[in-house]
């Protein structure tokens, strides 16, 4: 797969496939951070619109979405999110080299990276270890305050004199 020809911009569109296939799993994270009643839609246009940075991947065979992710700015770094549908792992191996190139770009946008993932998600963390994030001790978090891992990147330079 061409990993430059898989992202593109967010469309209009991609909302409301997103919300109507989103994994499993990560419809149960936005329930156990959000609440039962969450609306997804609304949530992922809320994301996007509180991004600094996003885009889309879709299938190249099919051109069917298959993820968005994005970055919300805040003041001392940036919150990586990403939700993708079932076919996500399909391309589990060329997400891991792709994301660790888009992660060092975020890392050299933002400089500090950090969100939160839900305990239960055991792929995912996986996913978050192998492109360099560090996963914290479990807390309770979210509405439902279920144990959640926080995970964290920081870009160090070092300058030698």
């Amino acid at each position: 797969m061409a990993l430059k020809e898989f992202y593109r911009s967010a469309r209009e569109e991609d909302y409301a496939f997103l919300a109507a296939h989103m994994r499993p799993t990560d419809v149960a994270e936005m329930k156990a951070t959000q609440g039962e009643d969450v609306d997804l839609e609304a949530l992922l246009r809320e994301s996007v619109r509180l991004s600094g940075y996003v885009d889309s991947g879709v299938a190249l065979d099919t051109g069917e979405l298959v993820l968005m992710r994005g970055v919300v700015e805040y003041p001392c770094g940036g919150i990586p999110w990403m939700l993708a549908t079932p076919r996500a792992e399909e391309f589990t191996r060329d997400f891991i080299i792709e994301g660790r190139r888009w992660v060092g770009e975020m890392l050299e946008r933002y400089g500090h990276l950090v969100n939160y993932v839900d305990a239960r998600n055991t792929k995912s963390i996986r996913w978050l270890r192998k492109l360099g994030f560090r996963i914290h001790e479990p807390e309770p978090f979210g509405v439902q305050q279920l144990p959640f891992h926080k995970f964290t990147g920081t870009h160090i330079r070092l300058r030698l004199s």
